[in-house]
């Protein structure tokens, strides 16, 4: 590594001073970064998944998100447990996250500019680099464990870039490249590169030594989570890895991750980019061993196909590209005066910059999010949740799905189908049960494919359909399933999140779980081949429709059409449809079709709206997919166009007929 002198090397007599640290400089710079931060704080729906967990944890229920049962929802343990911490004193949901999300961050920014940054020109620079990239700042708080990465990542290239190669440094290194692993597993890929070149050299036997004892929290967590949770790995994981959809998709979502961030974001990209094209260049192996860390991770994102949420996913690699950047060039004043300068240009590009997006911000949040399912968290959130909307009296968050939680605490007992699970399930409290269909909260839902792939999903928002008889054996025990291999999965799946922790049966159900033993269960599901029919041959089933299961029925239509109005009447009524418009057998639009609250399943005509890019394209086929988990799905008596359509009898239909 180059000493400070060579990073200011051959400075006039009155630049000398550039040469060392400025306690003050560096104090006002980090103040500035804070008020900043201050002024950009919220907390995001996200960050009450956990913090749900964390309030059943505090008052003894357990590391549970329904109470009754185990199911790991959060992805950052360490994150969770120094949350349960704070909020163990405080039992206060807003400011709580929000103040130890600033503290973490500043604590970030005190080892990247006061410690890592050993010269004046170094401090300016990376401050600024941190200043203007919204993906940073928007992450130092949020509510998730976006900032406690940012201070594993700093310390950790703190260390690393010490010039010292004893095994002391290369344990604490093993040890925070656990705790990174501890707080979010994907971002080992960013440090194990540079813990292995920081291995180079050791003798082998006392390398792997010092790795296991620096990895021990990890491993710990690791036996601990499949003890008590009875999977390695959180339920998240499943739900959004375990989806069917084919990895080329994902693929091109990623990639449209891309795209996302260097519209709204333009500085964060092109930090990372820049970082690892100068690391790449100076030909240090210590500084390249870095660069592919980071380049590892990019590739990640591109294959699971980003997230739902704008430049969550690049935050932590701003505070490491930044560092990286400082450490594989050689900075002169001039230098530093036009990078400083490039950093402010290009952060001008970005639509909402962090130091003016406070106050009014998130105004006209309807628009923050995008046509591939991209959102501007922060902006959507900030009206509601930000920290400068806190006023005296006005209960925070002050979210409709907070306020909708708030009403729910005082119907207890109940059984709720939701999708929003946050804000909503955590301030419902711990009476409720909530199923969600997005399947972060529920084990089984997790195991089952998408609904409607790969037509219909939105990245971190996978919906699946709801197994018939599935909400039944929630709300009223035993094993209602109309399918026996599911019901027989679910059944062991309850053994393994709801029984005795010791029960020796449920032990040999978590290693047939670890081992797949317990997947044939599950094949129907993944199997199931989509229906398929005509408008003629759906019309010619006259009262008893056209049967279709949770693999859906795909319309085909015989050619093109661009009317506006589609008409179709569906059994049972109670039941809630999700759909796609699709043109050449790729997704044009996709549909909501919503239950209708009823006593008794009957037949219900539905009005489908195309709108008007899809009537403008054209479609030659509709997709339809069940989601709430009826039983005897069925369609009959479908038109394009306004025309009447009689109604089929209800009274010829058995619903529990097995087709």
């Amino acid at each position: 590594m180059e000493t400070s002198d060579n990073h200011t090397m051959n400075l006039p007599v009155r630049w000398a001073f550039l040469r060392t640290p400025n306690k003050w400089v560096s104090a006002v710079l980090i103040g500035m970064l804070a008020v900043v931060i201050l002024l950009n704080a919220w907390v995001c729906d996200d960050a009450y998944i956990t913090l749900r967990t964390v309030d059943n944890f505090v008052h003894g229920y357990g590391l549970t998100w329904n109470t009754v049962e185990r199911v790991q929802v959060y992805t950052h343990p360490l994150w969770m447990l120094i949350l349960s911490v704070g909020y163990f004193f405080t039992r206060e949901a807003f400011f709580t996250p929000i103040l130890l999300n600033v503290a973490l961050s500043i604590a970030a920014i005190i080892v990247s500019v006061g410690r890592l940054s050993r010269n004046l020109i170094t401090s300016i620079l990376l401050a600024a680099m941190l200043l203007f990239s919204k993906a940073f700042i928007d992450y130092t708080s949020s509510g998730l464990e976006n900032a406690l990465s940012y201070l594993l990542i700093t310390l950790f290239l703190y260390v690393y870039f010490r010039k010292d190669s004893s095994q002391k440094r290369f344990f604490t290194l093993a040890l925070l490249t656990g705790l990174v692993g501890l707080n979010r597993l994907d971002l080992l890929l960013v440090v194990l590169p540079p813990l292995a070149y920081a291995a180079w050299g050791l003798p082998k036997p006392k390398a792997a030594l010092l790795l296991l004892a620096g990895f021990a929290p990890l491993l710990l967590w690791e036996i601990f989570s499949l003890f008590y949770y009875g999977f390695p790995f959180p339920n998240t994981a499943y739900a959004k890895l375990n989806t069917g959809i084919d990895l080329l998709q994902l693929a091109r979502q990623g990639l449209k991750y891309y795209a996302n961030s260097f519209t709204s974001d333009p500085l964060t990209l092109f930090l990372i980019a820049i970082s690892m094209a100068a690391a790449f260049a100076s030909r240090k192996k210590q500084n390249m061993a870095v660069a592919a860390g980071m380049a590892l991770y990019m590739l990640y994102i591109v294959k699971v196909g980003g997230d739902f949420m704008s430049g969550r996913f690049f935050s932590c690699l701003v505070p490491c590209g930044a560092i990286l950047l400082v450490e594989s060039i050689t900075i002169k004043p001039l230098t530093a005066a036009i990078m400083t300068c490039v950093v402010v240009f290009v952060a001008l590009f970005a639509p909402f910059p962090p130091i003016v997006s406070w106050g009014d911000f998130g105004s006209n949040a309807v628009y923050a999010i995008d046509k591939d399912g991209i959102s501007d968290e922060r902006r959507f959130f900030y009206p509601t949740c930000g920290l400068l909307r806190a006023g005296k009296g006005r209960a925070m968050p002050a979210h409709e799905w907070a306020e909708r939680g708030r009403n729910l605490r005082s119907q207890p007992g109940r059984v709720t189908i939701i999708t929003s699970v946050g804000m909503l399930a955590f301030f419902a409290g711990q009476e409720h049960y909530f199923v969600d269909t997005n399947a972060l909260g529920d084990a089984l839902l997790a195991r089952l494919p998408a609904l409607g792939r790969p037509f219909i999903w939105r990245i971190g928002h996978f919906t699946r359909a709801l197994p018939q008889g599935y909400v039944g054996a929630i709300g009223f025990g035993g094993n209602m399933f109309r399918d026996k291999d599911p019901g027989a999965y679910y059944d062991k799946l309850r053994l393994v999140t709801r029984g005795r922790l010791w029960d020796g049966q449920r032990l040999t159900e978590i290693w047939r779980f670890s081992t797949g033993q317990n997947d044939y269960l599950l094949k129907p599901y993944w199997q199931e081949p989509m229906a398929s029919a005509t408008p003629s041959e759906i019309n010619s089933q006259q009262s008893q429709g056209l049967a279709f299961g949770q693999a859906g029925l795909e319309i085909k239509l015989g050619g093109l059409c661009h009317g506006k109005l589609v008409q179709a009447y569906f059994f049972p009524s109670n039941e809630e449809y999700m759909g796609v418009f699709c043109k050449d057998s790729a997704p044009l639009c996709g549909f909501t079709i919503k239950e209708t609250p009823s006593s008794m399943p009957d037949w219900v005509n539905w009005r489908i709206h195309a709108t008007n890019e899809v009537q403008a394209s054209g479609y030659d086929s509709i997709r339809i997919f069940p989601v709430g988990g009826k039983v005897g799905c069925r369609i009959s008596r479908i038109s394009i166009g306004d025309q009447p359509l009689s109604q089929p009898t209800s009274t010829a239909i058995n619903p529990h007929r097995a087709e």
